[in-house]
Order: structure tokens, then C-alpha cells, then sequence
């Protein structure tokens, strides 16, 4: 199990949050946002899923195809009735942008996170772009930690906090 960050992050009460605090069974779903804006056939699908799942999770440009980000179908389907787990990969961000979601989706009221390097770009539908991959999964896990107490992965303090915390 994950170790609890040092300092004390009151978290958003969620059917999600408190089954896995109570170590229930827990079920979820993915989807992937389109590439493109129409979020008619997400919706629908998400829809069907609503009354079988306790959370879904939104894919970050999988297999390094570009897709609509999923923070902002996150916040769309918090609107829906559904608590989103957004994905987020170190392949097209640096510290800085990781950082700056994590905040962003804060705002949002996303607060489930699954880390992840991410895939290659040359596997992908824009072979010709550039991996960052500045952080590993581990490193945006201390620095969601690092946010929910209170201050940046280089330690610098923030002026207005993670909202209820990252999980």
C-alpha cells in the first residue's frame, strides 16, 4: 500500500475513495476520450457503465495516439454522475506541466490519478514527435504527495493548495 503523505490532506468524501479505504471490492471501467470534441458516443458508453462502476478511468493518448486530454472529459463526466480516474503519462510533459495539471485538475475537482510513463511516440499516429518522459511514475507520485502538503517538488510553497488533495 501506498505510503501516506507526512502531512494531514483532508480528501474529498467519494463513493470511490472510501471503498478503497474500506478495502471493498472496487470497480472500474476505461474509456478513452475521442480525438476530437465530440464526446457524444463517451457519454453514451459512460452512460451504460454508470450503474455497474465505482469510478472510470480516462485514458491519456494511448499507444501514444493524440486524443482529447482527460482532464477536461474528467470535469464533463463529474457533471455526468461519474467519479473519473484521469491518467496521465511522463511521455509529452515535463515537471513543470505535471505540476501545473495536478493543480489544474484540482480546480476541476479531479482528485484520482493513475501514473504512467506512457508509449513511445514513434508507435504512435505522430511518429515524428518527441518524448519528454522527464519524470517516472514514482516521481509523480512524490509530487502529488509534495502538492497535497503544501508546496512543490523542488519545495517551493504554493499559494493556494491542492483542493482536497490528489490520490
Amino acid at each position: 500500500m501506498a505510503r501516506e503523505p507526512s502531512c494531514f490532506v483532508e480528501f474529498v468524501v467519494s463513493k470511490f475513495a472510501d471503498k478503497i479505504r474500506a478495502r471493498e471490492f472496487v470497480i472500474t471501467s476505461e474509456l478513452t476520450p475521442p480525438k476530437g470534441t465530440d464526446l457524444a458516443d463517451l457519454f453514451a458508453k459512460a452512460d451504460q457503465l454508470k450503474p455497474f462502476v465505482d469510478a472510470v478511468n480516462l485514458t491519456d493518448s494511448p499507444r501514444a495516439c493524440m486524443t482529447v486530454e482527460p482532464k477536461s472529459v474528467g470535469h464533463l463526466l463529474l457533471d455526468h454522475g461519474l467519479e473519473p480516474i484521469i491518467q496521465i503519462t511522463a511521455r509529452d510533459r515535463n515537471r513543470i506541466a505535471i505540476q501545473g495539471d495536478f493543480l489544474g485538475g484540482s480546480l476541476l475537482g479531479l482528485h484520482n490519478y493513475v501514473f504512467m510513463t506512457g508509449d513511445q511516440p514513434k508507435n504512435g499516429d505522430h511518429p515524428q514527435a518527441r518524448g519528454v518522459f522527464d519524470w517516472t511514475a514514482a516521481d509523480m507520485i512524490r509530487a502529488s504527495q509534495a502538492l497535497n502538503c503544501g508546496h512543490d517538488a523542488s519545495g517551493a510553497e504554493l499559494k493556494g493548495g491542492v483542493q482536497s488533495g490528489i490520490r
